[in-house]
C-alpha cells in the first residue's frame, strides 16, 4: 500500500530521475556490485573513497541521492577541498523511491527539523510529497524547467 502511494506521488509530480554524486574512482565498484552504504562497505572487494566522513546524520547503513537537481552545495564543498578528485554523477531511474527502502528529507538529514523525526516517518508518503513540492517551488526547480 505504502508503495503504490510513493508511486502515485512520484508519477503525479513526474520526477524525471534520481542522482548520486561519488568519486570517479568508485564507479568500477558501483556498475559491478551497485552502491552500497558505508556500513556494508567492507562487503566489496575494494574499499571506496567516502566523502562524508563524519556522517553527522548518523545513517551510515544509508546512501544518499537527490531527487531532479544534485545537492550542489554538499557537491561543490566535496569538489574544492580537492580539487585533484575526478567525479560522477549519477542518474537512477525515479522507480527506486518505491522499490527500494528510502527515506525522504526535504533538508539535511543531521538537521534536527529531520532527525527529530523517526525514520518511519521520514519514508512515508507526506515525507516524499513534502520533499517534492519543496523542490517542485523552489526559485531553481522554476528556472530549470
Amino acid at each position: 500500500m505504502k508503495k503504490d502511494a510513493l508511486r502515485q506521488i512520484v508519477q503525479e509530480i513526474r520526477v524525471p530521475y534520481v542522482l548520486h554524486f561519488t568519486q570517479a574512482q568508485n564507479l568500477p565498484s558501483i556498475m559491478s556490485k551497485g552502491i552500497f552504504p558505508v556500513s556494508r562497505s567492507s562487503e566489496l572487494p575494494v574499499l571506496p573513497k567516502v566523502n562524508d566522513l563524519l556522517r553527522l546524520d548518523g545513517h551510515e547503513d544509508g546512501v544518499s541521492a537527490s531527487i531532479g537537481f544534485p545537492n550542489c552545495q554538499m557537491f561543490y564543498k566535496y569538489r574544492i577541498t580537492d580539487p585533484t578528485t575526478d567525479w560522477v554523477v549519477l542518474v537512477m531511474n525515479p522507480r527506486i523511491l518505491w522499490e527500494k527502502d528510502c527515506a525522504f528529507c526535504k533538508h539535511n538529514a543531521a538537521d534536527s527539523r529531520i532527525s527529530s523525526r523517526s525514520l518511519e516517518e521520514l519514508k512515508g508518503p507526506d515525507s516524499l510529497k513534502g520533499l517534492l513540492l519543496n523542490l517542485r517551488d523552489s526559485p531553481r526547480a522554476r528556472t530549470s524547467a
